[in-house]
This record gives C-alpha cells, sequence and structure tokens, in this order.
C-alpha cells in the first residue's frame, strides 16, 4: 500500500512540476488593451483632392501581453459597432505624440512625425507598449456628427491570424470639455475620452 502512495506522490510532484514549468514559460500570450484620456476624430485631405475625404480617428493605446509567450500584433483597425456609419478604419501607423499633448507643451510647434511602418510589433511576456494609433479610412461624404460612435479595436496576431476584438470603446465626439483650445481647425478637434459609457 505504501509503494502505491509513493507513486502517487511522486506522479502528483511530477505533474504539478510539469505544469508549473509550462506556466511560466510556455503558457499562450494574451493580449490585452488599457484605457486612454483624449481622442481626435475629424477630417482630413487625401491624395491630390481639395475635399476632407479622409476619416481620421487617433488616440493612445497600452498593449499589454499577460502570457509567458511573445505575441506579435500584425495589424490593427477600428470596427464600428451599433449606429456607428462611420465604417472600418484601417491602421495608418504611429504619432510620436497625441496632438493634445503636443499643443500643451510647445504650442508653437504643430509638427508630428508618423511611423507607417510601427506594425508588426512584438510584445513580449509581460511587456507593456504605449503607442499612439492612427485609423483612417477615405470617404468624401461621411461627416462626424455630435453623437457617440462605438467601434472594437481589433487586432490580428500571430496566434490567431484573423481579426478578433480585444476591446470595445465608444468616443462621443458630442463632448468637447475643456478641449476646445485644442482645435487644430474646423475639421479636426480633440475630445477626452469617456471610459465609464461601456461596462
Amino acid at each position: 500500500m505504501s509503494d502505491f502512495v509513493a507513486i502517487g506522490i511522486s506522479a502528483a510532484a511530477l505533474l504539478f512540476a510539469i505544469s508549473s514549468f509550462w506556466y511560466m514559460n510556455w503558457r499562450k500570450g494574451v493580449l490585452k488593451a488599457g484605457g486612454f484620456r483624449y481622442f481626435v476624430a475629424g477630417k482630413g485631405t487625401h491624395g491630390n483632392s481639395d475635399n476632407k475625404n479622409l476619416i481620421i480617428v487617433e488616440f493612445q493605446i497600452v498593449f499589454f501581453n499577460t502570457g509567458a509567450s511573445p505575441v506579435v500584433i500584425e495589424d490593427i483597425r477600428l470596427n464600428p459597432r451599433g449606429s456607428n456609419n462611420a465604417g472600418i478604419l484601417d491602421f495608418e501607423g504611429v504619432d510620436t505624440e497625441l496632438w493634445v499633448d503636443q499643443l500643451a507643451n510647445y504650442p508653437e510647434q504643430k509638427k508630428i512625425e508618423r511611423n507607417n511602418f510601427f506594425l508588426p510589433v512584438l510584445v513580449k511576456p509581460n511587456q507593456v507598449i504605449k503607442e499612439t494609433f492612427v485609423f483612417q479610412r477615405v470617404d468624401a461624404s461621411f461627416l462626424f456628427e455630435a453623437r457617440e460612435y462605438e467601434f472594437d479595436i481589433e487586432v490580428i496576431t500571430s496566434d490567431t491570424k484573423e481579426w478578433h476584438p480585444i476591446k470595445r470603446i465608444c468616443l462621443n465626439l458630442g463632448n468637447k470639455k475643456d478641449t476646445s483650445e485644442f482645435a487644430l481647425n474646423e475639421y479636426i478637434n480633440i475630445f477626452p475620452y469617456e471610459p465609464n459609457k461601456l461596462i
């Protein structure tokens, strides 16, 4: 009887050691996205057009990997939900700073450097990355209204190879409280983000 008990204890110890090693070293990476304080939304120009034919949305995203293996973000986009008629906004690049920070710290300097080759990006285990992501779509007829727009932040990663949502956000373009002084022009504005809109 004691032999069986010893074998059982040894097997349990081996199983625990293997599972612990797997959890610490091989556990699949899980990508999470944090919140943000401000976002930019409006219309710009694309190509040689004289009209405002480009939908622009920009905000900071904090990505963190809670797994034990690295995750590669291959692509990212904003997918509209509900009554949002803005269409899918594709990744354009990352800016050095969000415009509200740029104007607050350097009001005389409005030029922002953009990295259009940021993706793909590797997020190591327990690593956090924060960048200002720019999303765009060419559409001359669309105009933002002073209301709420819901989007899913969707990504393609090295694990999934297909689009999947990681966070839903609600952008309220009817709220310009405390940000009106940062408006770049009549077509592009900065808005405070209200994280409690979606629970």
